[in-house]
């Protein structure tokens, strides 16, 4: 992903726990809160990782003060 790419605030909410750590590993996420009752990561994203969440791993997404 280009190191210029903007930030977008967001939840993601996973369909699964194993899910949700897989995204998590995959992508590096920095700056984020996990909510494990939820199934959620909330935090900023570039477009490229919500991409990733959304296809490879069925996340939904809402974004933040958009």
């Amino acid at each position: 992903m280009p190191a210029d790419e903007s930030y977008t605030q967001v939840t993601l909410l996973f369909p699964s726990i194993a899910s949700l750590s897989a995204f998590k590993n995959e992508c590096a996420c920095a700056d984020f809160y996990i909510d494990r009752d939820a199934l959620s990561l909330v935090g900023s994203f570039q477009q490229g990782q919500i991409d990733i969440a959304v296809e490879k791993y069925r996340a939904r997404f809402i974004a933040i003060n958009a």
